[in-house]
């Protein structure tokens, strides 16, 4: 079972209704690469949430642990 790395809530299958989505952790809109060290994927309620914000955007607007976010991330090697 995988896990969501900004919810840490049970992220799904990797397809069909609820699936995961791939997020860009520094959205490309805002000069973001597409790289694998930028990318994760990441629960459908948190891909619809955060949209285009950057990381510590959502962060704040959600009040999400953003030491759990960045030792996971650190943890995957993510480039954020």
């Amino acid at each position: 079972m995988a896990f969501c790395p900004y919810c840490s809530g049970e992220m799904g299958t990797f397809s069909g209704i609820n699936a995961a989505h791939f997020d860009h952790i520094y959205p490309v809109s805002k000069g973001g690469l597409g790289t694998v060290e930028n990318t994760v994927f990441i629960c459908s309620d948190c891909k619809t949430k955060k949209s285009d914000m950057t990381l510590n955007a959502f962060i704040i607007k959600y009040s999400l642990d953003k030491d759990a976010i960045f030792q996971y991330l650190y943890l995957l090697r993510k480039d954020f």
